[in-house]
């Protein structure tokens, strides 16, 4: 797993010895590495949400949300 570059089994979802002698594995979901997408994804959400704060921002009125991050 090391060469594999899996620095800790609990990172591991699942992993398979292969007829080859390869091995193949699952990463769990929060340990799989980001893709450019994810960052592209990541930076429209936060200037879609600078954008409506600005609007709010400039027509004086209060945002009102329950979500503590927007």
């Amino acid at each position: 797993m090391r060469q594999s570059g899996i620095a800790n089994i609990s990172d591991v979802q699942w992993a398979t010895l292969e007829v080859s002698g390869q091995l193949g594995y699952q990463l769990k979901t929060e340990k799989q590495p980001v893709t450019k997408q994810d960052i592209e994804n990541s930076v429209r959400l936060i200037e879609t949400r600078l954008s409506y704060s600005q609007i709010v921002a400039q027509s004086g009125q209060v945002a009102y949300t329950e979500n503590i991050y927007f």
